[in-house]
């Protein structure tokens, strides 16, 4: 049909039957006595099926093959993440870490976080877990599933063409676009500077716009 604006102060939109905020929940990994540090030496690290590798203040590149990456500590930038192939893998953040650019092309990569986590470019095809705190420097797109019980911070638009279920709060500078087929559910706090909904939005806690909101 035709597009319809609204604008509006924040406010709650539509009625659903999702549970309340959720708290987060703890990381099912204890951090290594030894975590790789630095930049290895200059040689990469890579991760292959059936491993667990733990690293912390951490430089240097990163291969995925399979298996598990757990980030310790703080201070770890990565110059490199390349994802290989279509391998089941998890990467878990405990600590804090900052991706200047990260390509998850593999929708059988799962990523957790449970510390702090910064992201400049990014790309995800795979399932998200945020009960941390979660910023994304730029435009970010979830394709999947992205289950959040902690804080987003999106510094610029979130995209949503998988599901979103949010018991946590979600803070969007720019666009928060539910693109169909898409779809929306939170039980918690959502705040953006416009909201466009293009197919199904569940609300049973707050959505508040500053600017407009549109429902195609």
């Amino acid at each position: 049909g035709t597009p319809v604006t609204l604008t509006a102060t924040p406010a709650n939109c539509m009625k659903g039957t999702n549970p309340g905020c959720s708290a987060p929940v703890s990381s099912p990994y204890t951090c290594a006595l030894n975590p790789i540090t630095g930049n290895n030496n200059n040689q990469a690290i890579t991760v292959s099926a059936g491993q667990t590798v733990y690293i912390s203040a951490y430089t240097g590149g990163i291969n995925i093959n399979g298996g598990t990456l757990v980030i310790c500590g703080t201070g770890t930038s990565p110059s490199y993440v390349n994802i290989n192939g279509n391998a089941t893998a998890s990467i878990v953040v405990n600590g804090s870490v900052t991706f200047n650019n990260i390509n998850i092309n593999n929708s059988n990569l799962s990523f957790y976080n449970y510390g702090s986590c910064t992201f400049g470019n990014v790309t995800s095809n795979g399932p998200v877990e945020n009960d941390g705190t979660m910023t994304f420097s730029y435009d970010y797109e979830n394709k999947l599933q992205f289950l959040n019980t902690g804080t987003v911070i999106a510094l610029s638009s979130f995209y949503n063409t998988g599901t979103i279920t949010n018991r946590g709060i979600i803070n969007v500078s720019g666009t928060l676009h539910n693109n169909g087929p898409a779809t929306l559910k939170n039980s918690c706090t959502i705040t953006a500077n416009q909201f466009i909904n293009d197919n199904s939005t569940y609300n049973t806690g707050t959505i508040g716009v500053t600017t407009s909101t549109m429902f195609n």
